[in-house]
């Protein structure tokens, strides 16, 4: 479907384009037009002049922030540092709502597969080294793995991609229906904490 609504844009998906649109829009046609349109712009594409949509090109419209930005929001929220989401949240500005919910949605996922890891018998500390975490986020990736639960990851997975998508519906008020995510996840993980 993907790839239909790509060529009558003028944009041909390389790589893992098609897949990650479709991940991303839920199967939502809607969004997907609009997430092609946004893609078409960027490139200048259009069906007399076709460009090549490769994962850079989709990255590039999804989030022009630096990973560090999200990253200490994402940390807070993972954390249960419900007092920090403010402060965090404002300092990334507007405009952040689908690449914070993408973020986190890519951290979470990394999280599942790691807490499959230790639900095995593995200890937090071969898990991250199995799973080759950057040395500045063990601390966090350790306390979140102690923290939540493979349950709680999945819940958070499935309502982080439904804000996201929600956020991509034309008419909703994408900032805030981010800020209420990450602060009901903040909350859920404080209470995992005791």
């Amino acid at each position: 479907m993907a790839a239909n609504v790509a060529r009558e844009h003028g944009l041909r998906l390389t790589g893992d384009v098609p897949q990650r649109l479709a991940t991303a829009c839920g199967g939502d046609r809607a969004i997907l037009a609009r997430e092609i349109e946004k893609l078409a712009l960027y490139l200048d594409a259009a069906p007399d002049r076709p460009r090549d949509a490769d994962g850079a090109a989709l990255d590039a419209i999804g989030a022009d922030l630096g990973d560090t930005e999200l990253s200490h929001a994402i940390s807070a929220v993972l954390d249960g540092r419900v007092a920090d989401i403010g402060t965090e949240l404002a300092r990334l500005g507007d405009g952040i709502g689908v690449p914070l919910m993408r973020q986190l949605a890519r951290r979470l996922q990394g999280l599942a597969e790691m807490r499959i890891d230790l639900d095995k018998g593995g200890d937090v500390d071969s898990v991250l080294e199995k799973h080759r975490v950057f040395f500045r986020e063990k601390a966090a990736t350790g306390r979140a793995l102690r923290r939540w639960n493979s349950t709680q990851i999945a819940r958070a997975i499935d309502r982080v991609r439904e804000t996201e998508r929600a956020i991509m519906r034309s008419g909703t008020v994408g900032e805030v229906l981010a800020d209420a995510e990450c602060a009901a996840i903040a909350r859920a993980a404080a209470r995992a904490r005791g």
